[in-house]
């Protein structure tokens, strides 16, 4: 069998129990898998999960996932003999996904408009490796940058939140979400020259008496990892967008947990080191071989991809306010003053 007839099998002769479209900004993810309900579904808010295509989206990329005994012997010893053979793929053969995410070994094809993944953990490879790739890819097409941050509007401001892991970026954006500010993203932007798209991702928090007044809101259900929940946005009570302007300011939580209450400003050099190494997710997720990938493995189109990122985050960083944020937050009623302070310097 040929690499492309055993796609189409793929595609078309398995039998799939799940059938669900997601939009991830202005992208129509298709999901197809073999065991319903789809677990991994679950980490995006069902205001962005329908049965049909989104209309509003530019750009469409299937999605299908199988265990290895959904597929006849002589179909699986074909997706074996022809997966890819790429760094990724190799990782993933050993059971290991994207950064520090790991588990079932797993086989993977990834074509221009569709990923196949059998086997591995299917919460684990969504969540962490493909969701991260595909908007990457999707921001890569439609000439726009894909980072790691959360966006909320305040006070008609866009706010760019980014930060170390654990610097309190979620935190900040559901406490100011929770006091009235518009909640866009919590993980995921696409930033186009003129907008901030978000991803409707649901939210991950941590056990602390501090979200005692969002567990009091919403359902939680567990995260894959650790002792950690998840909430849709939708169940919080929020006021959603699911896009907002050009950020007003980048914000970039740095909590000292001395119990401070500052905002001050920082270079656009600093506001670019930490950019580039905490929110673009060549760096900050280890993409450089899945976008070696998906530049064709050629040098001139890594090359150029790279000027084009560098130009864009740029831009970024030297057109708009970056703030260091190191201000100590107990619950919603402190947020009020630190948004105001934040911006006023907008």
């Amino acid at each position: 069998m040929h690499r492309y007839e055993l796609l189409e099998h793929l595609r078309t002769q398995v039998d799939y129990t799940t059938r669900e479209h997601i939009l991830m900004g202005d992208l129509d993810l298709a999901v197809h898998a073999t065991v319903s309900p789809f677990p991994a579904n679950r980490y995006f808010s069902r205001t962005v999960r329908a049965a049909a295509p989104w209309a509003t989206a530019t750009r469409r990329h299937h999605y299908f996932w199988m265990r290895p005994e959904d597929l006849a012997e002589p179909v699986l010893g074909e997706v074996t003999r022809h997966a890819d053979r790429g760094f990724r793929a190799e990782r993933f053969r050993d059971g290991f996904y994207l950064t520090h995410h790991h588990g079932a070994p797993a086989l993977l094809f990834v074509t221009e408009d569709a990923t196949y993944v059998i086997g591995g953990d299917p919460s684990k490879v969504f969540w962490s490796y493909f969701v991260k790739v595909a908007l990457t890819r999707h921001a890569h097409r439609s000439g726009r940058l894909h980072l790691k941050a959360g966006a909320i509007v305040a006070e008609d401001r866009t706010l760019l939140v980014v930060g170390r892991g654990g610097g309190g970026k979620t935190f900040l954006s559901l406490l100011a979400s929770g006091a009235g500010a518009t909640f866009v993203s919590n993980t995921h932007v696409l930033l186009a020259p003129d907008s901030t798209i978000g991803v409707t991702s649901s939210i991950r928090v941590r056990p602390d008496p501090a979200y005692d007044w969002l567990f009091a809101r919403a359902e939680t259900s567990p995260h894959f990892e650790g002792r950690e929940s998840v909430i849709d946005p939708v169940d919080a009570g929020f006021r959603l967008a699911p896009s907002a302007g050009a950020p007003d300011a980048i914000v970039i939580l740095d909590h000292s947990g001395r119990g401070d209450r500052s905002v001050e400003p920082v270079t656009p050099r600093e506001a670019r080191a930490l950019v580039d190494h905490f929110a673009w997710p060549l760096n900050t997720y280890g993409m450089k071989y899945d976008v070696w990938d998906m530049v064709g493995g050629s040098l001139h189109r890594f090359s150029d991809y790279l000027d084009s990122e560098s130009e864009q985050l740029d831009k970024l960083c030297g057109s708009v306010p970056a703030l260091r944020v190191d201000w100590h937050l107990s619950g919603v009623s402190d947020v009020a003053a630190l948004m105001a302070a934040v911006v006023g310097h907008c």
